[in-house]
């Protein structure tokens, strides 16, 4: 087994990809494997959104029947304001919560991107009492989040060619050196 395969090896795992995925990225395509993985990934991120958006609703409504509970001490007068201050915060909620339902049956649309050159390792830090750290690289001018199985899969320093989607940015393959050169050359 040469270098370059071991490495190739080491990619594969690291980042899940099949020498399949990685041909279809080459043509600037997704495999159906990938399609499904990106969707997994986007649906969470949507039903996270959604699920924030219907708790506000309901907060919102729950608030509107304690007040209409406690109509019979209130005056009609009383109760406009915060009627309509329930319904100006309620209908923004109400409105995200169906656009990413609408988001969550529409069929994923990605571009593939390439970036080619040394990588270059970051760390990220959140803020906070729980900081932590995201693992990035820098390929060209693309920064890309690296997944936790990933982490020691790049050499800093090191030429590659990373393979990624758009919506959502992540990482689909990659292969050691810069392939950019290896297919401009003339024949």
């Amino acid at each position: 087994m040469t270098e370059t395969d071991r490495e190739m090896q080491i990619l594969m795992r690291g980042l899940q990809f099949s020498e399949f995925d990685l041909n279809r990225n080459q043509q600037a395509t997704i495999s159906e494997r990938q399609r499904v993985r990106l969707k997994t990934i986007q649906n969470a991120s949507y039903h996270t959104i959604i699920a924030i958006g219907s708790g506000a609703v309901v907060v919102l409504f729950t608030v509107a029947v304690i007040l209409l509970l406690l109509s019979d001490s209130l005056t009609a007068e009383d109760l406009i304001i915060p009627i309509i201050i329930l319904v100006i915060v309620t209908t923004p909620c109400l409105s995200v919560v169906l656009y990413y339902i609408q988001k969550l049956r529409q069929p994923l649309h990605t571009r593939v991107f390439r970036a080619s050159g040394p990588v270059q390792h970051i760390q990220q830090h959140t803020g906070g009492q729980y900081s932590t750290s995201i693992m990035q690289i820098r390929v060209g001018r693309a920064t890309l989040d690296l997944p936790d199985t990933a982490i020691r899969t790049f050499a800093e320093g090191e030429l590659y060619t990373v393979y990624f989607s758009d919506k959502p940015r992540m990482i689909l393959s990659a292969e050691p050196g810069d392939t950019t050169k290896r297919k401009n050359r003339p024949t």
